[in-house]
């Protein structure tokens, strides 16, 4: 999945400090538990910022969830 965001409030500040879009990039990836990708940036030139989000790691069930265990027949 692409998320493209076309407006950044923070655009001016990002540009001389790419840190806050990096801080953003690690927001993401911890809270959705998969390695995310920034593509490109509204700071770095392009037209809109656009994060790669590889959904085929969001759709495995998490371990220790119930139902879960292939062990025991169940699935989510």
């Amino acid at each position: 999945m692409q998320l493209c965001q076309g407006h950044c409030p923070i655009r001016n500040v990002a540009e001389h400090f790419p840190e806050f879009c990096e801080a953003e990039l690690g927001v993401l990836s911890e809270y959705l538990g998969v390695d995310v990708r920034r593509l490109s940036t509204l700071a770095g030139g392009a037209h809109v910022c656009t994060t790669h989000i590889p959904t085929s790691a969001l759709a495995r069930p998490l371990i220790g969830e119930p139902g879960t265990d292939p062990r025991q027949g169940g699935s989510r």
